[in-house]
């Protein structure tokens, strides 16, 4: 069941990524971003742009919101879901479905907790960003960080200062290149099998890319793209501060 689960939002994510912004030539030429390779491969998933977007410092000017953040950090690192429960809204949204609540939250993550609290984690690790016209707080910077000039669904992010590029395919290879917060843009958009492949593969899986040291290979670990998870905090009626979004995709 489980698998059956992971193969449906990889070949969902992989629709959503595909309808998105249209092809990467067009995107690329939008953008007019500097592309640091020409190297072509059939495999390749990402060519490696000049363009960094480094993690801003994380700010939270209201305390009321700090010190909630700071117990559900607590909770999230103790695998508390009692502790957990008393971050989400009432009407916190889990999917694009049309449920929301609660009970749609535990339904969604039913027997999946260590993939919840693994996104979690993985979220609470890049940092978020206070949004103060909306009053909002959002995680990963990832989010909502993207410039406006580049699209979504066309390009992700290498999350991590000097990621390794390797060689070959396992960590023992050379590394041919280091890649510190770089904007890549997808490859090979048409390639339903490597694209569900991308969305199933473990962290410790690995994704060529062409860098400008030429083609390599980098850890599934550090290649994230803006719709992935993420889950924001806003105030509810009562004034408290409450989890009302923990989705991904759009």
């Amino acid at each position: 069941m489980k698998r059956l689960f992971i193969i449906f939002m990889a070949m969902a994510m992989a629709m959503v990524l595909l309808a998105g912004c249209g092809v990467l030539e067009e995107a690329a030429e939008e953008t007019g971003a500097a592309v640091t390779t020409q190297q072509t491969h059939e495999n390749i998933l990402f060519t490696v742009l000049e363009d960094q977007l480094l993690p801003p410092e994380e700010n939270i000017p209201d305390a009321q919101l700090e010190e909630v953040y700071r117990q559900f950090k607590e909770a999230v690192a103790n695998r508390d879901l009692e502790a957990l429960d008393h971050f989400l809204d009432d009407e916190i949204r889990a999917s694009f479905g049309s449920d929301n609540g609660k009970q749609a939250f535990y339904e969604f993550w039913e027997s999946r907790h260590d993939a919840m609290w693994a996104e979690f984690d993985k979220i609470i690790a890049l940092g978020g960003i206070f949004h103060e016209e909306e009053q909002r707080f959002t995680a990963p910077y990832t989010f909502r960080g993207m410039p406006d000039e580049f699209c979504s669904f066309e390009h992700f992010l290498v999350v991590g200062d000097g990621v390794n590029v390797y060689a070959q395919r396992n960590a023992g290879a050379g590394i041919i290149d280091r890649l510190s917060y770089n904007i890549i843009s997808r490859e090979n958009i048409y390639s339903d099998e490597l694209w569900i492949a991308f969305w199933q593969m473990g962290d410790d899986g690995f994704v060529q890319v062409g860098s400008p040291s030429g083609a390599g290979y980098v850890q599934r670990r550090y290649i994230r793209s803006p719709i992935d998870y993420r889950f924001g905090f806003s105030r509810n009626e009562s004034g408290e501060w409450k989890m009302t979004f923990m989705i991904a995709g759009d």
